[in-house]
């Protein structure tokens, strides 16, 4: 009976993002994928990428049992860019966390999750490729501007507030895992970049080319047994990082072997040569796992990303533990 609630819930889940899909007008595509994204567009659910995702989850295990049942907010708003992933992005981390039994997702843009009382009731927070100013209300950049200014100080304002409140969820012991576009969010809330551990600077490869990807932490339990020693290739989309990232904040796990990579499309800025892929940190009692890899939405059913994933997930729920 279980198992058969799980397949009903993810039914209504799917048809219920195919649906919304059909409820409103699609803008005519132009020179990319970002460009299209227009504030009216509801991207659906990409059935492919469930297929693709149900063949590889049966591989996918988790590293350590819950020590409790898990629960998590996945997150996923963005003034335009990304949204064409974030449905797909979200049933999978829905899947993700139902067929491992690792934890149960709750998928919502509901701002009052964002209340301390509210946040208590979760063992980490999700951001799935959310982009720019996401505690605004209207989140679309060209709305948000023709508001009176006492509406817009009133929206800065209780932005500021729920970023506090996020901060202090993790400072005081919750989990944080971001999705590559997460560090290009928040960015005029310096705490935030502090808590992620670096903030987007640009993408010099695009969605298109291939790297290779250095694992420099194989011993890493969000690593081990998951990446071969030699690394790997995959094609999406790379960002460059600005601060506040440092190595010296966070421990990166997962980086771009440049000699190795295609050349990439756009210039590298301050002739930089450290490009990480994934991190994980410690802030305050909280963990915070963070992955570039993400743009694409092959990634989401790529098994040793998702292992990665939720082996992220596990540590920053407290299930997972680094060595000393």
């Amino acid at each position: 009976m279980k198992k058969r609630r799980k397949c009903i819930g993810l039914s209504l889940l799917l048809s219920g993002a195919v649906m919304a899909a059909t409820a409103a007008p699609k803008a005519e595509k132009t020179k990319g994928q970002q460009d299209v994204d227009e504030f009216n567009q509801v991207h659906p659910v990409d059935a492919n990428v469930v297929s693709e995702f149900r063949k590889v989850v049966g591989d996918i295990k988790p590293a350590a049992p819950p020590a409790q049942p898990r629960k998590a907010l996945v997150y996923g708003v963005s003034h335009g860019p990304h949204r064409f992933v974030i449905p797909t992005a979200t049933v999978i981390m829905t899947m993700l966390g139902e067929e491992t039994g690792t934890f149960t997702a709750v998928v919502s843009d509901d701002l009052a999750n964002f209340e301390p009382d509210a946040l208590k009731q979760f063992d980490a927070v999700c951001f799935a490729n959310t982009t720019g100013e996401v505690f605004y209300r209207p989140i679309e950049r060209d709305q948000f501007g023709e508001l009176p200014d006492k509406e817009k100080a009133e929206q800065v304002a209780n932005a500021e507030r729920l970023v506090k409140n996020l901060t202090d969820y993790v400072r005081n012991g919750g989990g944080f895992f971001g999705i590559h576009a997460a560090t290009d969010t928040l960015k005029k809330s310096p705490a935030y970049g502090e808590m992620i551990g670096g903030y987007f600077d640009g993408h010099p490869w695009s969605a298109s080319q291939t790297v290779h990807v250095r694992v420099e932490e194989p011993e890493s339990p969000l690593c081990k047994g998951v990446f071969p020693a030699e690394g790997f290739s995959i094609q999406d989309e790379i960002y460059q990082m600005k601060t506040p990232y440092s190595r010296e904040k966070v421990d990166v796990l997962l980086s771009l072997d440049l000699g190795k990579s295609d050349k990439p499309k756009k210039p590298i800025k301050r002739d930089a040569t450290d490009f990480p892929i994934s991190w994980v940190r410690e802030y305050g009692e909280g963990r915070v796992f963070y992955s570039a890899l993400g743009h694409n939405k092959a990634v989401f059913h790529n098994r040793q990303v998702l292992q990665h994933w939720l082996n992220g997930l596990q540590y920053v729920m407290g299930d997972l533990h680094l060595a000393d």
